[in-house]
């Protein structure tokens, strides 16, 4: 009986300056650093730090514009392919338990028509996955303490704000 392993794949950049070594944890060795066929089985984890929530919008901005410029750097069609299937599985999203019809798009009895995503959805489109976490959120506590954060007010607008970068 043969056993299947799994193999993944985990680098960690724990700074911006080293950006430069994106294409060399993507690409494998036998492949041209221009091919974007690693990058369809990729995903990328940016973790943000709750004891620092002012750099944020700062950090992911600076982060998603090195992934735009490695993904760029990459093979036009297939990286069109990429952004099509980030696009296709927006639309497609359900909420799970949530049994309500599928709004993102009307069936007719010839065909399916798509509806548009929405204003300020998937502006920036990279074609891969990417998941923003936010680390330490013991340290909320600790802002509501020594910076008069307030949970109701500060707390609600830096998500809300994470949220629609996020959607971008």
């Amino acid at each position: 009986m043969d056993n299947t392993l799994a193999r993944v794949g985990i680098f960690t950049l724990s700074s911006i300056s080293y950006a430069s070594l994106i294409p060399f944890a993507i690409y494998p060795p036998q492949s041209k650093p221009t091919s974007t066929a690693s990058w369809e089985d990729s995903v990328v984890i940016i973790s943000m730090d709750w004891s620092k929530p002012w750099q944020f919008v700062e950090s992911l901005e600076k982060w998603f514009s090195v992934l735009e410029k490695v993904l760029e750097n990459s093979e036009g069609e297939s990286l069109d392919i990429l952004r099509e299937r980030e696009k296709e599985w927006f639309r497609d999203y359900k909420v799970p338990g949530d049994d309500s019809k599928d709004l993102a798009s009307v069936s007719s009895p010839s065909k399916e028509v798509e509806l548009p995503l929405g204003d300020g959805v998937l502006i920036k489109n990279l074609g891969i996955p990417v998941i923003v976490v936010c680390c330490k959120s013991d340290m909320m506590a600790n802002l509501e303490r020594e910076y008069s954060y307030k949970d109701d007010v500060q707390f609600d607008y830096i998500q809300l704000t994470l949220r629609t970068i996020c959607l971008k």
